[in-house]
């Protein structure tokens, strides 16, 4: 191979090679600059069934499927998700970034196939049964005090 063949090939290849390294280090200028996030996020929220209520405490944010808008690192959203038929969901949402929720409603006739779950307590609280009618009290813990005892007045708690 001729010396002029030679430096051809050699300085094509040393061409080659810094033409690359400068595309490479264009690239890396763009690359490496962060975007700024968006200072806002979207939380999408749906419901299986959909059509439930979502509440934010009191406030009553929309009926699912919906989306929020909320300012970035805001903080948790806790949230319950509610339907007739159905019992209530309590769940958190992130503000962390853009986020979709899904929640599966269990309809109150299922209620007992869910791991944990009580019957809610009568209005009476559960005591009616407690009571023994044929106690000369009629079932009642606690006698009442005799007519004319003061009642002691409330202590430091």
């Amino acid at each position: 191979m001729s010396k002029r063949v030679g430096a051809a090939l050699l300085g094509f290849g040393l061409a080659l090679v810094l033409g690359t390294w400068a595309m490479a280090q264009d690239a890396g200028k763009d690359a490496g600059a962060p975007k700024a996030p968006k200072p806002t996020v979207t939380l999408s929220i749906g419901s299986i069934p959909s059509g439930a209520t979502v509440y934010h405490g009191r406030k009553n944010l929309g009926t699912t499927p919906l989306s929020v808008t909320r300012k970035r690192d805001s903080g948790p959203l806790d949230l319950v998700v509610r339907r007739g038929g159905y019992l209530a969901v309590s769940t958190r949402a992130y503000t962390f970034h853009d986020d979709s929720l899904t929640v599966r409603l269990t309809p109150v006739s299922q209620a007992h196939t869910l791991y944990g779950y009580k019957e809610p307590l009568p209005p009476d609280g559960g005591l009616e049964d407690a009571r023994d009618e044929d106690a000369p009290d009629g079932g009642v813990a606690a006698p009442a005090p005799p007519p004319g005892t003061p009642t002691p007045a409330p202590g430091p708690r």
